[in-house]
């Protein structure tokens, strides 16, 4: 039976660590937790190194060497792992017994960001006080977001704060190894893109100027690639002050349309209708709210806070955010989700039809969960295509300039060494 490390606290604060024995991890951890202890870290022994070597804290994921790993900022300084961190302990703390103030002390000893440290320390302080840990977290919206606050109090008024918490950490994970995923896919793109716009220019800025001096030194006559080279370069170091100032200019114009509602619909729109990649958004945007209302609904969130909760949710794109709002005021008048969500256009038809045959057979929370994770695989599906995609069409357009600007430069030498050698023979 595989051996673990652990690394664990006990309500008091005191810290333990040791060996233990179990098929898996999961239930290492559940042996551990079964003495009173917190874990903190927990790593198979077959693992090189001790305790420290290698482990891995308790709510975070472990990295193979060949995947990256992000962390990301869910609001003010507290990390999508941190948050993960929080709601799976939380979760396995009050389903062990242990009282919500003690759970939210260890907590707070145990978080590695200091920003959310103070913050958990303050809704401790104001939980003491009396208040409930939906109220407390009320008062911290920029570390808290909507779907947490959801989730907490419908687990508190249906007396299921552990499941609650459990669902919100699930569906966290796995925002966060959506991302992940994306960012990783996008990165080696990305990467050569930027590394070709620096060569390019590298080559135009430096390399060409150089050239061109010694063409005419040698009132060589130039090629049309040549000369066409030539003046883009001349032109771009002749005005880079203008083109910079320029380039800045239409990027905080860019930043200001989009801040303003017209430009959210222009951009919602556009992403919508991108070749290829419109596809791809409209699949992220749609397994997200599908399973977000799915997460919210199963938790007895009921239908118009959920669609409340999702508008601001969506507030970044206008199209999502209009039809939630428009799906929330159709239910008020006594109109059904699928009826509201089809009057704005803004889902597929298979969407309306999973909505209403979910709202008919009274199993709507099943069949949008169905649903996200059927768009989940297309994303994965999309995702996996594209480097054996991207990849040799990024070689194939970088090798393209980088053949004309070497033919363009190389060119005249290779005929001034052709004229050389003739003169040497005569």
């Amino acid at each position: 039976m595989p051996l673990f490390f652990y690394k664990a606290q006990d309500l008091y604060g005191k810290k333990a660590e040791g060996q233990i024995e179990a098929a898996q991890e999961s239930d290492a951890i559940a042996k551990v937790q079964s003495q009173g202890l917190l874990v903190l870290q927990i790593r198979r022994a077959e693992d090189q190194g001790g305790p420290d070597a290698g482990s891995k804290k308790l709510g975070g994921r472990s990295s193979k060497p060949w995947e990256i790993s992000f962390s990301f900022n869910l609001g003010g300084s507290a990390s999508s792992s941190d948050m993960i961190f929080v709601a799976e302990q939380l979760a396995l703390l009050i389903k062990g017994g242990v009282p919500l103030l003690d759970g939210l002390k260890l907590l707070a000893d145990n978080v590695e960001s200091p920003s959310l440290k103070k913050t958990i320390r303050a809704i401790a302080m104001d939980v003491a006080g009396g208040a409930a840990l939906s109220a407390a977290l009320k008062r911290h919206p920029h570390i808290f977001s909507e779907i947490w606050l959801a989730m907490v109090e419908a687990g508190e008024i249906a007396g299921q704060l552990p499941k609650s918490l459990e669902d919100l950490s699930n569906y966290l994970n796995q925002r966060d190894i959506m991302r992940s995923k994306i960012l990783t896919a996008f990165m080696y793109p990305a990467m050569m893109i930027a590394m070709s716009i620096f060569v390019l220019a590298f080559f135009i800025l430096k390399i060409v100027p150089v050239f061109n001096n010694i063409f005419v030194s040698f009132n060589l006559k130039l090629p049309p690639l040549t000369k066409a080279v030539v003046f883009f370069s001349s032109l771009v170091v002749s005005n880079l002050g203008w083109i910079i100032g320029f380039i800045a200019a239409v990027v905080i114009a860019v930043k200001v349309l989009l801040t303003s509602d017209t430009g959210q619909w222009w951009k919602a729109r556009l992403f919508a209708s991108l070749p290829i990649f419109g596809n791809f958004m409209n699949n992220m945007l749609l397994e997200r709210f599908l399973a977000n209302f799915s997460l919210l609904l199963r938790c007895e969130v009921d239908v118009i806070r959920s669609l409340a909760i999702m508008e601001r949710l969506f507030a970044g794109n206008k199209i999502y955010a209009q039809a939630m709002s428009v799906a929330k005021e159709k239910i008020r008048a006594g109109g059904t989700i699928s009826q509201g969500l089809a009057q704005t256009r803004a889902l597929p038809p298979l969407a309306y039809q999973v909505v209403r045959i979910g709202e008919e057979s009274g199993k709507l929370a099943q069949m949008l969960e169905t649903l996200s994770l059927y768009y989940k695989r297309q994303i994965d599906t999309f995702i996996n295509r594209l480097s054996s995609v991207i990849d040799p069409i990024m070689v194939i357009t970088i090798g393209m300039f980088v053949t004309v600007i070497v033919l363009a430069v190389f060119m005249p030498i290779f005929e001034l060494t052709q004229v050389g050698s003739r003169t040497d023979g005569g």
